[in-house]
């Protein structure tokens, strides 16, 4: 998503106690995600195809500009050939395509800045209720905190839709399609929350980008929206979501994560697109955001902090994997 497709994700390497670095790599990746939403709107407008289409061929981008930099690197090699890796790679897939194309699918019924918030807001109480069902046990102070925050900070946001809001078709409608892509996303992060072994983010990314691709690309036949079409800025705008968003996006992410950030912390973070594609959705596509919404956006800002780590939590946490 923005996004970010959309992007939001589990430990790819083996943990260590440079959870401050993860942390500051996790948020610069949100970040990046909160571009996917401007410039998947931009994609359509542009070349007239479907939100589904879309995101096949920015995720078929992506795993074009990936492939020949892990081939050449020897990652592609050195990665295993396990019923785990596979596993992780297609279920990383299908949950990055189904959380995407929902998303996209979502902006006509709500605009940019409310489909965000919506998905990604859904995905972190969803993460901390799935983890503390696992564990059985409550989720830290930190952790109840942050969540909090952003569940407030998003309900604040829907009150007070903008004008560009349920336009062209209905609201709960536009609701419905952005939480269910805000579950597919906590689904892949729960799902991969200890990593695979052998599996390295840049691999992981480019052959769950090509799974992903695939996926979209069969949704967008059995929907009849499989046309390719558009012109020179079209491209532009599909080359742009597939380097900026995904590829660094992920990449930062996936990485910052290795550096023993908690899932529960990452979807917390991941809340940080909201702010990004809410600002760029005002700025350049000219949504209106309310008093409420401002307040809901400081709350997420607020959640973010709660759940930095600090020195003594990641000392405390590294032996433990990182866990909270």
């Amino acid at each position: 998503m923005p996004s970010r497709v959309p992007t939001r994700v589990p430990p790819v390497a083996p943990p260590s106690p440079r959870g401050g670095s993860g942390y500051a790599l996790t948020v610069a990746g949100v970040l990046l995600w909160g571009t996917l939403g401007i410039s998947g709107a931009q994609a359509i407008a542009h070349t007239g195809m479907s939100a589904v289409m879309v995101s096949a061929l920015r995720l078929v981008i992506a795993g074009v500009l990936l492939l020949p930099v892990v081939v050449a690197s020897g990652e592609l090699v050195r990665t295993p050939r396990t019923r785990a890796v596979v596993r992780r790679v297609v279920v990383t897939g299908v949950g990055t395509a189904a959380f995407a194309c929902l998303y996209l699918e979502a902006i006509p019924y709500l605009g940019v800045a409310t489909a965000t918030v919506v998905s990604l807001g859904t995905c972190p109480v969803a993460v901390v209720t799935a983890t503390a069902l696992r564990r059985a046990e409550l989720p830290s102070a930190g952790t109840a905190l942050g969540t909090a925050a952003a569940v407030l900070g998003l309900v604040l946001v829907c009150s007070a839709p903008s004008k560009e809001a349920g336009r062209t078709g209905s609201l709960a409608l536009g609701i419905a399609l952005a939480a269910l892509s805000g579950l597919a996303f906590a689904a892949v992060t729960v799902l991969n929350r200890s990593p695979a072994p052998g599996l390295r983010p840049a691999p992981l990314l480019a052959l769950s980008s090509i799974v992903g691709a695939v996926v979209s690309a069969l949704a967008a036949v059995a929907l009849g929206d499989a046309a390719i079409r558009g012109d020179a800025s079209g491209a532009g705008w599909l080359l742009f979501m597939a380097l900026v968003p995904t590829v660094l996006g992920y990449l930062l992410f996936y990485h910052g994560l290795s550096r023993g950030l908690p899932a529960t912390t990452a979807s917390v973070l991941s809340l940080l697109e909201v702010v990004s594609a809410t600002a760029l959705a005002v700025v350049f596509l000219g949504e209106r955001l309310p008093p409420l919404g401002v307040a809901g956006l400081l709350l997420v800002l607020a959640s973010a902090q709660a759940v930095r780590p600090s020195r003594s939590r990641l000392d405390a946490g590294s032996p433990r994997h990182g866990r909270r």
